[in-house]
């Protein structure tokens, strides 16, 4: 067998490069279960195989690589058995996963959180801040106008309740003049208070 790791170079002929630094094709020289070596040769994943080495991609063909063939999931990625990454050059993530800022696949914060391109997959469940940063273009922050975009006086289905004291008007904003408050004009009673400017025993 020819030798490969450190000090010996890659396989030839895409072999695998094994756990004790041998070259071969079978499963104990290609699986990641069994140690095979990315950095040294070709490396087989999937069901039964194992996982990519990190940073690694397991593409649909199940073989561990660092292009687009392999971590694109429009072409096939499979997330379970190694990373996927995503942006302009690999496009998007697939299975609702977010992209992250470093261009990776996923699910969790990481992936989701500020940072998170929603061009290219899902972004949610975002933290904004001082500690955290800002929002991506055209999202609030609860509202903090340091750190995104704030919709004043806004109310309504997509933005909730008007401060107390103060009517939703038809159009979705808050105020406490008759155009906002008047049932008769539209005011909204689930954001906010309404009355119809009577007064009195009767």
């Amino acid at each position: 067998d020819c030798k490969c790791g450190s000090g010996f170079g890659k396989c030839p002929n895409n072999d695998c490069c094994s756990r004790k630094g041998y070259c071969g094709r079978t499963a104990d020289y290609c699986y990641p279960d069994k140690g095979c070596k990315q950095k040294y040769g070709v490396c087989k994943c999937g069901e039964g195989k194992g996982s990519c080495t990190p940073g690694y991609c397991c593409s649909a063909k199940g073989y561990c690589g660092e292009t687009k063939s392999f971590c694109s999931s429009e072409l096939g990625c499979q997330k379970k058995y190694g990373d996927c990454k995503c942006n302009g050059q690999f496009g998007k993530c697939g299975d609702g996963q977010c992209c992250s800022k470093k261009n990776y696949c996923g699910y969790s914060a990481a992936y989701c959180d500020v940072g998170c391109q929603s061009e290219f997959g899902k972004c949610g469940n975002s933290r904004c801040g001082p500690k955290y940063g800002s929002c991506p273009s055209g999202e609030c922050c609860r509202c903090q106008s340091e750190f995104g975009i704030c919709a004043t006086n806004r109310c309504g289905a997509k933005w909730g309740s008007c401060p107390a004291g103060k009517c939703c008007s038809k159009k979705g904003y808050c105020g406490k003049t008759e155009d906002y408050c008047y049932l008769s004009k539209g005011c909204q009673s689930k954001y906010g208070k309404c009355a119809e400017g009577r007064c009195g025993p009767k």
